[in-house]
């Protein structure tokens, strides 16, 4: 396996380990909640239970308390036949009903509580029988009997037996209580250490995920700066192979221009000078059968005059497409000027020029990258444009040259601009970055297409001035198709 492949899977194990580790905390911490949950439910009924513990052991020791006071009652009615002595019995009896029910209540769940309610029911109703008996009879005047009746040991039985079952009742429930609450306190203990352990946990995990994370972050952040490094090394050799290409494109169009040039006069020299000795030759073979009469010959050299003529002009055409004599010799303005016209007498259509007043001072190369993109721009008008007019115009705010090529012609949308034209295109804008300038092209469909050239002034030098002037001189006898 290579070494970019163990460093990927790599990366992704520390990230997937990171977030395992975030991911672990979260499920501990939803398992340790629903672990909490149980425990304080359970720790809820334990409170529960020994809340009605101690709620049936204070209702039993109110039954005890309120038949205490009852017999108390009984016993004063008894000696002093005082009736106020009654009222507690009379309170009391409805009172130890209402408790006997509410204690029913508190038990029913415990069977135990549920056997000793029922024996100190039996026993309460039968005390408070034991003394309403003994009342109805001092009540009948027969307070010999109610005596006799009380002296027996039924009442103090009764109360024994109540006393034994209360002493009993409330030992178990002493010891159940504890139970209980020890067993409270045994979930508390366990909710206390598990709240420790899963927070433990958590900062094990948290620690653990983080530290994988941080980890996997700096290294994606050294991978991101070796990324962005490699970048800039590449965006460097790309802007050193486009600064590479751009000077080989000047120097190109520039060889270009030099062989243009050169073709120029070879064809003006050579070929020039041959079509006009061999144009020489045939006039006087011309005058010469004319001297003897020789019609025929006459028309044939006449012919043969007439198609050299025309290889002469098309000799002077191909020269001027090659390197315009204009352009050296009288400057752009001249130079634009005719190949305007021309281009209205080709196309028919109208072509306005604004030019700065006085002499442009343009170097050469400034001229001829600027004839250049002028004639670029008019023959996309001529193929593609569909125009009627052209309107051309060159200002000057003392720092840059503006050029401005505007038709009304079916426009130039964005997203076609790089079809078939887009050679062109990217030959003008080279011709303006080689003069550290910038180029733009714009136009709507149907509202035709606005070109616009801007480059820095630079003011010409006597070497350049003399060079046009040297070339100026040959261009104007090969405009004229004689030799020089």
């Amino acid at each position: 396996m290579s070494r970019h492949a163990l460093d990927n899977l790599y990366d992704r194990m520390l990230s997937r380990l990171g977030l395992f580790f975030l991911g672990l905390a979260f499920v501990v911490n939803i398992g340790a909640l629903i672990f909490i949950d149980a425990q304080l439910e359970k720790l809820e009924q334990a409170r529960e239970s020994v809340r009605l513990s101690r709620a049936v052991a204070a209702t039993v020791q109110d039954i005890y308390v309120l038949l205490t006071e009852a017999e108390s009652g009984q016993r004063g009615f008894l000696y002093t036949d005082n009736k106020d002595y009654l009222k507690p019995v009379i309170e009391n009896d409805s009172q130890i009903t209402s408790k006997l029910d509410t204690l029913r209540t508190l038990a029913v769940d415990n069977p135990a509580q549920v056997e000793m309610v029922t024996r100190v029911q039996t026993i309460a109703r039968e005390k408070m029988k034991e003394l309403n008996k003994s009342i109805a009879i001092q009540q009948m005047g027969q307070r010999d009997a109610a005596k006799a009746l009380v002296m027996t040991d039924q009442g103090r039985q009764l109360m024994e037996d109540l006393d034994l079952e209360v002493t009993r009742f409330l030992s178990r429930e002493d010891v159940v209580r504890e139970q209980r609450v020890a067993k409270w306190e045994d979930i508390l203990a366990a909710i206390r250490w598990g709240f420790f352990a899963v927070l433990f946990i958590n900062v094990l995990l948290l620690l653990a995920g983080v530290n994988t994370i941080t980890r996997d972050l700096r290294r994606r952040r050294a991978q991101v700066v070796l990324l962005d490094e490699r970048a800039t090394e590449l965006a460097s050799e790309v802007s050193e192979r486009a600064a590479e290409l751009r000077a080989l494109t000047v120097h190109l169009q520039r060889v270009q221009e030099e062989e243009r040039r050169t073709i120029a006069r070879e064809l003006h020299d050579e070929l020039g000078g041959t079509l006009s000795a061999v144009k020489m030759d045939i006039l006087m073979g011309r005058d010469a059968a004319s001297k003897r009469g020789d019609e025929k010959s006459v028309m044939r050299m006449q012919r043969a005059i007439g198609a050299i003529d025309g290889a002469i002009q098309f000799n002077r055409r191909l020269i001027e497409d090659l390197r315009p004599t204009l352009l050296d010799n009288l400057g752009f303005e001249a130079a634009l000027r005719s190949m305007t016209e021309q281009f209205s007498d080709r196309t028919g259509c109208h072509c306005t020029i604004t030019l700065p007043d006085g002499e442009l001072n343009l170097t050469p190369a400034q001229s001829t990258a600027l004839y250049r993109i002028c004639q670029e721009a008019l023959t996309n008008v001529m193929k593609y444009a569909k125009a009627h007019t052209v309107r051309i115009a060159l200002t000057n705010d003392g720092s840059f040259w503006r050029l401005v090529l505007a038709d009304d012609g079916v426009g130039l949308e964005a997203t076609k601009q790089m079809r078939s034209i887009s050679h062109g295109l990217v030959g003008m804008r080279e011709r303006l970055l080689a003069l550290d300038g910038t180029f733009d092209i714009r136009g709507a469909a149907g509202e035709g297409t606005t070109l616009t050239a801007t480059f820095p002034v630079v003011a010409p030098d006597g070497d350049g001035e003399s060079e046009r002037d040297h070339e100026g001189g040959e261009k104007n006898s090969l405009a004229q198709g004689t030799p020089p």
